[in-house]
């Protein structure tokens, strides 16, 4: 049986243990987006040539994707691919060539997401 003072020293231990552990679990960041730039409505003309400026903010992500999504997880390709997410905000010209002539909802998704539930209206993270 262990003395008083191991039991104290094994409980001291494993609280200062704990105590390491929880922090790191409750600073993990969900991956997030939020596309800034255009902002609101936009409304696109395709001329020959044109760009659009993409801009906008992510966490718990190093790259992401631009798409639009046109339904729950339909999307015409990608706008541009392996944006680099620096300092917490991300920033790309596209084509607006590559933007179908329906409406669409842009997303910045983490690089390599399956186009799950992204589409317009849906409660997405993105």
């Amino acid at each position: 049986m262990l003395s008083r003072r191991a039991r104290g020293a094994a409980l001291s231990g494993a609280l200062a243990l704990l105590l390491l552990i929880l922090p790191a679990q409750a600073m993990a960041i969900e991956p997030s987006s939020q596309i800034t730039t255009p902002a609101g409505t936009t409304y696109l003309f395709d001329e020959s040539g044109s760009k659009l400026k993409v801009s906008g903010t992510a966490e718990g992500v190093t790259e992401v994707s631009i798409r639009c999504y046109t339904g729950p997880t339909s999307y015409g390709g990608e706008l541009a691919g392996k944006v680099k997410v620096e300092a917490g905000a991300f920033s790309a010209e596209v084509s607006t060539e590559v933007l179908f002539t329906m409406p669409c909802q842009l997303r910045a998704v983490p690089q390599g997401t399956s186009p799950a539930a992204q589409g317009p209206g849906s409660k997405t993270a993105f």
